[in-house]
């Protein structure tokens, strides 16, 4: 079971968001899509830690 995929995702996420008070339009949309897949990892391993 690996957590890189995750470890990427939400470090993308948090690199989208570093030192902003606001974000504009495009980017809140790509936070959206970066915490989207964020949230699909996550669900993944969890799927995996029950199936244990």
């Amino acid at each position: 079971m690996g957590f890189d995929d995750l470890y990427q995702a939400s470090c993308n996420l948090t690199e989208c968001l570093r030192e902003k008070e606001n974000l504009n339009d495009e980017e809140l949309e790509e936070a959206g899509k970066l915490l989207q897949i964020v949230k699909d990892n996550y669900q993944k391993i969890i799927e995996l830690i029950v199936q244990l």
